[in-house]
């Protein structure tokens, strides 16, 4: 009867130490995975400021090209053209076209009747 206990003994620290080798593996795959997940943050973060490196190359790269001041030119000039529509829009001076045949006595530069009483 010895026997059967002693293998029942044995068979149940075998059982305890591969209970105990399967947690010791889990927590090891568990640590794996947060060192890979904690990688993983420190590669996007990489990304991130890589990224903000090449904007600010590719930004001094078009100061030295010319193509920044080209741009902001373009931008001022299109804004002084909406400034210029709104303000004739909003009941500004208006500007007239007249042709000069209009304006001169034929074959000199003497102002026409019409226009002597005009003001300006």
């Amino acid at each position: 009867m010895k026997t059967p206990l002693l293998l029942l003994a044995t068979a149940s620290v075998f059982a305890g130490c591969a209970s105990g080798q399967l947690a010791a593996e889990r927590t090891r795959a568990d640590l794996l995975a947060l060192e890979r997940d904690s990688l993983r943050h420190a590669v996007a973060v990489e990304k991130v400021r890589v990224e903000a490196y090449a904007d600010s190359i590719r930004f001094y790269d078009s100061i030295d090209s010319g193509e920044y001041e080209r741009t902001l030119r373009t931008l001022r000039n299109r804004i002084e053209q909406l400034e210029f529509r709104q303000a004739g829009a909003g009941g500004g001076a208006k500007v007239a076209t007249l042709r000069a045949d209009d304006l001169f006595e034929p074959a000199s530069a003497t102002l026409s009747p019409a226009e002597t009483g005009r003001s300006t």
